[in-house]
This record gives structure tokens, C-alpha cells and sequence, in this order.
């Protein structure tokens, strides 16, 4: 961040703290006041589940009493709005439109509730919720089949809540940032122009492939340039950032413009003898632990 901060002054850096590291990484960053206003730090739902947890996890980390002052981001995932309406509002588990955003909404009120320097808050979504009806659980898929296992109908229905909850946000709240995420997958192996084998990294480190049924629509329209709704969001993270400008600069036109998912930097033909070589890309995947009841 020095030599960073050196060449570019005027920038603001985004520290991505995965796993249980955004509340130490912001301890050690109020303790080092060179930073001041120039970092924000971005912590997820896995480890630090709400804000209150997350006061108590950077208190325990001996801060400086101006912590509360860092820029912050947390991130909201699709797998995350069940657990926290179990955790925030005792509502026994399940899968309705209303409590899965009643989660939702009670993780982004327990951050604002905490004095804390919350500039934005983060919602993974594809845009693929747009395919379900919200009132009758409907999937309609683009090749206007319906979807009729409602486990997979999930995938989609979580995404319209997300969507929802920063529609809600940006209109309660305009001053906070809205933030998403364009991200492509991390690696393919190619054996010809049609067949792509296309993973993910889990939090474990483990790579396991993108799916092959109707869900896969959300991971493509998540890693296809102008498929997220830009209109929604006020910062997007990409993997492909002029793609994405290309695609925020033809809005502007009143010009519609979505790239494709395929990116063949991170495409690997497989060897003659039957072997295959890799190029890692970037970490991101999330899956559905469902409830039991």
C-alpha cells in the first residue's frame, strides 16, 4: 500500500479481506494513521456474521479508539440471507421471498447501527433474479422453459433479493456506495469450441466445476460484462474492467452492450497425451448448505 499510495495519492485502495482477516486487517489499519481515509476494507458474512459480531471481533484485536472511523465494506452473499434471519431475528429456517430479505435487511441494519464508517455495502447478484417472479416462486428461464426443482430455483430467487435489498438501500440511503462484483470463472480447460470445463475456488481452496444445469445461467451472467444491472450498482469490482467501462459507456448512449462469459486468458487447451495444463485466475464461489427444517 506504500508504494501504491506513493505513485497514486489521490486513490482510494480496496483491501478484499477474505476469511476471518477484516477485522485484524482493520485493527492493524487504525493503528497506522499514514492510511487515514485511504483504504476501505471490504469483510464478509462468513466469519464476522453481522455488526455487531464485527465490533466485537475488531475490539478483541487491541484497535486504536478511532477504529470506527475506517472506511468499510461489507460484503452480503446469496448463501448467507438464511442464516442471518436465523441468527438476527430468531426465524426458523426457510425459503420464502420475505424471509430470505428479512436476513438480508437485518444484517445491512445491524451494520448502520454501529457508528461505524460504513461508505458501502457489497451484494453479489448476477442479474439472473430478474427470471423469477417474486410473489409466486415462478422461474422462467430465457429459452422460456420454467424451472421446476426448487432447489435450483433458489439460485435465482436469492438473486432477486439481493437486487431488491440495494434497490432499497440506494433509494434509503443514497449516500452509501453500492457495490458489485463482475467476476469471471478461474480457469477453463478447453477441448474444442464447444465443450468447456470451467471451475471455481471454495473457501477451502478446493476447485470444483461450474454446474451444468439452469443455474448456470447465474454464474455466466456473473462473469459476463454488462449482464450485471449497472443502473443498480455505483461500483462494480472487475475482473475485466475495460469490458465493463465499454459496457457503462454505451448506457450512457442510451446502447445496450453485454460481452460474453468466455475468457480466453483463462482458457487451457488439453495436451495430446490426455493431460491438461492450468492458469489460475481469480477466488470466488459461494454454495447452498440448506436447512434442514
Amino acid at each position: 500500500m506504500n508504494e501504491v499510495l506513493e505513485v497514486r495519492p489521490d486513490i482510494t485502495v480496496s483491501a478484499d479481506c477474505r476469511n476471518a482477516d477484516g477485522a485484524p486487517f482493520l485493527a492493524w489499519l487504525s493503528r497506522r494513521p499514514r492510511f487515514s481515509g485511504k483504504v476501505i476494507v471490504e469483510w464478509y458474512t462468513y466469519f464476522h456474521e453481522d455488526g455487531f459480531k464485527f465490533v466485537k471481533d475488531v475490539e478483541q484485536q487491541n484497535p486504536a479508539s478511532s477504529w470506527r472511523r475506517i472506511p468499510q465494506m461489507p460484503v452480503l452473499f446469496p448463501d448467507q440471507l438464511w442464516p442471518l434471519a436465523e441468527r438476527l431475528l430468531g426465524i426458523a429456517p426457510s425459503l420464502s421471498y420475505t424471509m430470505l430479505k428479512a436476513g438480508g435487511q437485518a444484517f445491512i441494519d445491524s451494520v448502520l447501527s454501529q457508528r461505524m464508517r460504513v461508505e458501502s455495502i457489497g451484494f453479489i447478484f448476477s442479474g439472473a433474479g430478474k427470471y423469477i417472479d417474486r410473489n409466486t416462486g415462478t422461474v422462467t428461464l430465457p429459452s422460456g422453459l420454467i424451472l421446476t426443482d426448487a432447489k435450483l430455483a433458489l439460485f435465482f430467487l436469492t438473486d432477486r433479493v439481493l437486487m431488491d435489498l440495494a434497490i432499497s438501500l440506494k433509494q434509503q440511503r443514497p449516500a452509501i456506495i453500492i457495490a458489485g462484483i463482475n467476476r469471471s470463472y478461474d480457469w477453463a480447460i478447453v477441448d474444442n469450441e464447444l465443450d468447456r470445463y470451467i471451475g471455481r475456488f471454495t473457501l477451502d481452496g478446493t476447485s470444483v466445476p461450474w454446474p451444468s444445469d439452469a443455474t448456470r445461467i447465474v454464474r455466466e451472467m456473473l462473469a459476463t460484462p454488462g449482464a450485471v444491472p449497472l443502473d443498480i450498482l455505483n461500483w462494480v469490482t472487475a475482473d475485466r474492467p475495460r469490458e465493463v467501462i465499454s459496457a457503462l459507456v454505451h448506457r450512457e448512449m442510451g446502447l445496450f452492450y453485454t460481452g460474453s462469459h468466455i475468457d480466453q486468458k483463462f482458457d487451457v487447451k488439453r495436451t495430446s497425451r490426455g493431460g491438461s495444463a492450468s492458469t489460475p485466475g481469480t477466488s470466488f464461489g459461494y454454495h447452498f448448505d440448506l436447512p434442514t427444517n
